[in-house]
């Protein structure tokens, strides 16, 4: 056990606690680079869907979303990030890393910031803020980030799963999904299976390179993931996840002549997003536009024409995606006015 300015901090398990310390996330000036390509990729992106809907419908469409449907989907979307805080903040607690419950939360709204790395990977962020301003390992607190990654993985195909009911034969894919769900608790939480993946997967070239890194990572996340912990935060995570698909169904709904259940719903938002995500591309831009723009076609009804398609893809990931930038931004400068600049 160390101290850690009023912390208290366990070092995770002792085969490996010692060993890892995470590289420092990219320069600023790097970094700013690559938010900036981001950005241009955005842009790219909304004026595809411009010339796919027909500008002149998507602003039609746009403009005949009242402010009252605006300030729903933008609060129901803000309730994605407020569950996710509760979930950083109790796998803190399974690592014995307790600190304020605003400057947690401030801290994990920070790591949003990096929401345009591929899987979000730049969320490591949160930890190097947390060693600044706290002194705490990032050997302690980096399998947390990895446990939201994984847990954010499983509500989504969990999601898919229940989503694809909606579809004529969407109870195999519904199978798939849970089947895929129950092997990553069981990866995760059984030690025996995971050090046996992590040996075959020793065979592939481009894996064996990697491997005491793969084994030190595992190490870590076994001990922070245990049954009852993995359970826990993915259903939070589920629920976060289920807010931004119930800010799509709202905004559907308020097309005239469109209808899209509540499993389409799922289907529409949670395929694309994990589709996205899987693609390593920064933030899963174009992909996941173009695949949720695709769903809404098929499953909205006569009433979701291209250029309400593309209006509800857009507004969607502003109100999801482009604001959890904006709002990581803000907790950034917060977090370093008040945290980093007085510790």
């Amino acid at each position: 056990m160390s101290q850690a300015a009023g912390l208290t901090v366990e070092n995770g398990p002792s085969e490996a606690s010692s060993k890892i310390e995470p590289a420092e996330p990219v320069a600023s000036a790097s970094w700013g680079k690559r938010f900036l390509a981001g950005l241009l990729l955005g842009v790219i992106v909304w004026a595809g869907l411009l010339f796919y809907g027909d500008s002149a419908d998507i602003f039609k469409s746009v403009a005949s979303i009242s402010l009252v449907v605006l300030g729903a989907i933008l609060l129901v979307s803000t309730l994605n990030y407020a569950i996710r805080a509760i979930r950083w903040q109790l796998l803190l607690r399974e690592v014995d890393v307790r600190i304020p419950v605003v400057e947690s939360s401030v801290l994990f709204l920070s790591g949003l910031s990096m929401t345009l790395t591929p899987m979000k990977a730049g969320e490591i962020l949160k930890s190097v803020l947390l060693k600044q301003s706290r002194q705490v390992s990032r050997a302690v607190t980096a399998p947390v980030v990895l446990a939201e990654r994984v847990t954010d993985l499983a509500a989504l195909a969990l999601l898919v799963s229940l989503g694809s009911l909606a579809l004529e034969k969407g109870l195999y894919i519904a199978a798939a999904g849970a089947g895929l769900v129950l092997a990553i608790m069981i990866v995760c939480t059984v030690r025996p299976v995971g050090e046996a993946l992590l040996s075959l997967l020793a065979h592939v070239p481009k894996v064996r390179d990697h491997q005491e890194r793969l084994r030190e990572a595992y190490l870590h996340l076994g001990a922070l993931l245990g049954f009852r912990s993995f359970l826990v935060a993915t259903a939070l995570s589920l629920l976060a996840w289920g807010a931004h698909c119930w800010a799509l169904l709202i905004l559907v709904h308020s097309f005239p002549e469109t209808a899209l259940s509540i499993e389409g719903s799922l289907l529409a938002y949670a395929t694309p997003l994990l589709a996205g995500s899987l693609s390593m591309l920064p933030g899963g831009l174009g992909l996941t536009e173009a695949s949720m723009t695709g769903f809404l076609r098929e499953l909205a009804g006569p009433g979701m024409t291209p250029g309400r398609a593309a209006a509800t893809t857009i507004l969607i990931r502003l109100v999801t995606f482009w604001w959890a930038i904006a709002v990581g931004l803000l907790a950034l400068f917060v977090w370093r006015r008040r945290y980093t600049e007085h510790s």
